[in-house]
This record gives structure tokens, C-alpha cells and sequence, in this order.
């Protein structure tokens, strides 16, 4: 089985645990970061599918950590030319990217309604193309009603589940294209417009903290990015393992009431930014100051002051 690198941990460790009950290899493809071109990814796919022979593929739309936009039709293609199945991982895709199903041409394909379509937590779907026998002998991992007549029916009823997240759907879909205008295009023009604001944000961030490289270029190329991008943090922070960003994180949180996705690659320390049709700049230059006040070492003195006021309240 074939997942990236930086395919989710959750989903990762539910295949490995399924790779055990059947004896079965989880192979790696290492996407490398900073990326500057869609092509490496295929490349790295290639190089994979030279050294493993992997028969199946599940592979992210959209990465979440770090926040790469994946050519995935390009992707599907290239691994169903090898003879693999393939599923797609969408879960950072409807609501935050275009989602063609049938141009993506994948076995199977699932996606949530939390992340980027406003939908409540628990509601995901799940696209099916290919042999219809084939996916007759797929069972709902939960055993209930409708045992053994069909997955569809399985998943209809589980028990005590309760459905007013999906009942909310039609809704939330609507909404997020009001959000963007409405009419047909609405959908698109809030992508678009969360797109184009995150990448503002992002050089900004970049630029005050000096981590634009020398050419302008940010970890993950424009064209690569979806409403979420990358940006480096200050070396100054020394956040070089992944225990002093989680320290760094809870600096943030509990100094500066902010709350920011940080991740140590490379023994570097990444933000990933994302943008919704709520945020504002002024939540972007919370962070922005936030950091450089702790690269400056100000915060440790502030929080040394709170904690002699409080003694001193108590």
C-alpha cells in the first residue's frame, strides 16, 4: 500500500493496522519539502512504484500538514497505469479546492463537510467508480442493521448515530455559496478569494519575519497551495525538533492567545496559515507580532510578570 510521507497520522496508523491483519507493506512516498514544482511529486510517486510494485494507493488531495495541493489527476493516472487501485484522501478538498470526481477518475474517493464547507463534524462522503461487484464485498466497519446488504445499506443505520450533522448539509453547501456570492460561480469565488487571501497573508508574515527566500519564493509554490500555505518561521526561535514547537505552540496559547498549526521539518518551524471568509488581517498580525516579540525573548518576560502578579493577587 502507497500513502505520502505527509498523509495524515490517523489515517496512516488505520492502514498500518489493517497492513498487520493481512501482511502487507506500507510503503512511503517521500514528497520533498520545500517543493517548488508539481512534478516533483510525480516523480517521487514514480520512483516508489520502480522500487515497491505497491497494488494499491491511498493518496492525499490536499495534504494537511504541510499544506501541499497534490496534481492529483495527474497522480491517479500514473498509478492506475501501474495497475494499482487507487483511493483518494480529499478530506482538505471540498470546500477548499475544485473537486471533479469523475476527471479525477479514482477508485474510490471520500471527502469531509467540516473542514472548508461549514457542515458540522461528522459528516463525510464517499465516491465510488469501477466494478459494482467489486464493491458489494465492502463492509461498513461498524456491524449493525442491514448486515451483509450492501455498503450503502450498512452505512444508512448504525445504531444510535445521530444524523442532524447530514441533515444540516444542504444548508451549509448553500451557505458557502452565498459566501462567495452566490449563483452558480459562488462556490468558486469563495475558493478563489480564499486562495488569493492567504497568499497575501502569508508574504506578509513572511516578510516581517524575514523568511522569504532570496528569490520571493515561499515553501509551497502558489499554484500548489489551496486556502492554506506555508510560511518559515524565525530561526531566532530555535524551534529546530518537533518537542520545541510544541513548546513554541504553547507559548503562543497561552501568552498571546493565539492558535497556530506549527510543524518542525527539516529542523525548521513552519506555520501553516489557512483563510476563511471570517478571518481578518488583524488575526494574521496577532501572530506576526506574537512571533516577533518571541523571537525577541519578550515573551518569557511577560509571562514571568503574569506569574508574579498572580502570586501577588493570591
Amino acid at each position: 500500500v502507497m500513502m505520502f510521507n505527509f498523509a495524515y497520522e490517523a489515517v496512516v496508523n488505520v492502514v498500518r493496522h489493517y497492513c498487520c491483519d493481512v501482511g502487507a507493506d506500507l510503503v512511503l512516498v517521500d514528497i520533498p519539502f520545500p517543493i517548488s514544482h508539481s512534478k516533483e511529486v510525480l516523480d517521487a510517486i514514480q520512483r516508489c512504484i520502480d522500487r515497491h510494485q505497491p497494488e494499491y494507493a491511498l493518496l492525499d488531495m490536499v495534504t494537511s500538514q504541510p499544506a501541499i495541493t497534490i496534481p492529483i489527476i495527474d497522480v491517479v493516472k500514473l498509478c492506475q497505469s501501474s495497475g494499482m487501485e487507487v483511493a483518494v484522501d480529499a478530506a482538505h478538498a471540498l470546500g477548499n479546492v475544485e473537486v471533479d470526481v469523475e476527471a479525477i477518475g479514482a477508485d474510490f474517493l471520500f471527502t469531509n463537510l467540516h473542514k472548508w464547507a461549514f457542515a458540522p463534524s461528522g459528516v463525510c462522503a464517499l465516491q465510488f467508480q469501477g466494478d459494482t461487484e467489486k464493491v458489494e464485498q465492502l463492509h461498513h466497519p461498524i456491524v449493525s442493521w442491514h448486515w451483509r446488504e450492501g455498503l450503502k445499506a450498512e452505512s444508512m443505520w448504525t445504531g444510535t448515530r445521530d444524523y442532524s450533522a447530514m441533515l444540516a448539509v444542504p444548508r451549509s453547501l448553500a451557505y458557502h455559496a452565498e459566501a462567495g456570492g452566490g449563483g452558480a460561480h459562488g462556490h468558486l469565488h469563495l475558493m478563489q478569494f480564499n486562495h488569493s487571501q492567504v497568499l497575501r497573508f502569508a508574504y506578509m508574515l513572511g516578510e516581517a519575519w524575514g523568511t522569504i527566500e532570496k528569490d520571493g519564493a515561499l515553501p509551497v509554490p502558489p499554484s500548489m497551495c489551496s486556502s492554506m500555505a506555508m510560511v518559515r518561521l524565525p530561526e531566532a526561535l530555535k524551534a529546530d525538533s518537533p518537542e520545541a514547537v510544541a513548546a513554541l505552540r504553547s507559548r503562543l496559547r497561552e501568552v498571546f492567545k493565539v492558535e497556530a498549526a506549527l510543524i518542525c521539518l527539516n529542523k525548521q518551524c513552519y506555520v501553516r496559515l489557512s483563510h476563511q471568509i471570517y478571518n481578518c488581517k488583524a488575526d494574521y498580525v496577532r501572530l506576526q507580532e506574537a512571533v516577533k516579540r518571541m523571537a525577541k525573548g519578550k515573551d518569557l518576560v511577560e509571562q514571568e510578570q503574569r506569574v508574579v502578579e498572580q502570586e501577588q493577587s493570591q
